[in-house]
């Protein structure tokens, strides 16, 4: 690790000196990550999405982010081979051999914390921590079109207080609901979980009430029992919840949330999996897989 490090800082202070006008002016410092973020903020002065800086800084970022699920997220279907990477307040999307990137200043990328991907591949949604000098950190929710590149504005912003305690984002399986799960402290200085949805063609921009975001509780803390939330599935009027102990099944449709089934994750059927990081769906066979961040899965009925 430590020799590929190394050759990939050399090769980042070379492109370092370089003149404005074919890179970026000589970087104040050897961290990768640092060269990276000089590099956005020279996005447009010389720089485009092009540029060779970004093709390096998009290699070192697969490498370190592909253990951290909510910032390394993959999609492959018939149509669509879709991976898109969060580093800093870059968005990286590569499909299958095109390379395209999202960030500068009408991005709003700031500091990105999770990401998701819409199950059809034409949007990806974005939790984005502001980080402006002598401001308080605030979260929003962006959208954009998959197809983006360079710097772009977000086709759809929520701007919501309680987003600053969202801990995971995912689409429903019909792409038409953001599902998060929300982390507070409760008077017990517990951590309490909750998982919410937003309409993902709503705007805290828009003038219409109509389109103004509004969130809806899916599950409460108690149902959820303290449990933190690996992943959730929202499928019509079903939830499904991946945490640490099993993966749980409940009805939404009626006013009393009623569990459908419980497979505790130490359960033979899970015994191949390492660890435990997401779910999907298959619609035509009614096959729950859930994966580990190998990208090794193991099936169930249901």
């Amino acid at each position: 690790m430590a020799h590929h490090l190394g050759t990939f800082i050399i090769g980042l202070m070379v492109f370092s000196n370089l003149s404005m006008s074919g890179s970026f002016a000589e970087a104040s410092s050897s961290d990768p990550q640092e060269v990276c973020a000089q590099a956005v903020r020279n996005f447009g002065k010389g720089l485009t999405h092009n540029s060779p800086i970004f093709k390096k800084c998009f290699s070192f970022a697969e490498k370190n982010q592909k253990a951290k699920p909510q910032l390394y997220v993959t999609l492959k279907t018939d149509k669509v081979d879709l991976l898109v990477v969060g580093f800093q307040n870059i968005l990286f999307i590569k499909n299958k051999n095109d390379l395209a990137l999202i960030a500068g200043e009408m991005s709003q990328l700031k500091i990105i914390q999770s990401i998701a991907i819409s199950p059809d591949g034409s949007r990806i949604a974005v939790l984005n921590k502001s980080s402006d000098a002598g401001a308080a950190p605030q979260t929003s929710l962006l959208q954009f079109m998959s197809t983006n590149n360079g710097n772009v504005a977000p086709t759809y912003i929520i701007s919501q207080a309680e987003l600053s305690n969202a801990t995971s984002l995912q689409y429903s399986q019909d792409g038409e609901k953001f599902v998060l799960s929300l982390l507070k402290t409760n008077s017990s200085l517990q951590s309490e979980y909750s998982i919410i949805s937003y309409s993902s063609f709503t705007d805290s921009r828009s003038p219409l009430k109509n389109k103004k975001p509004e969130s809806l509780l899916l599950l409460s803390p108690d149902q959820l029992a303290l449990q933190k939330p690996i992943a959730v599935l929202l499928v019509q009027n079903f939830l499904i919840t991946l945490d640490p102990l099993s993966v749980t099944a409940f009805d939404l449709n009626s006013k009393k949330i009623n569990k459908l089934w419980q497979i505790q994750t130490d359960d033979s059927r899970l015994k191949n999996l390492k660890d435990f990081n997401s779910l999907r769906y298959g619609k035509e066979k009614d096959i729950l897989q859930v994966y580990d961040s190998s990208g090794a899965f193991a099936p169930l009925k249901i």
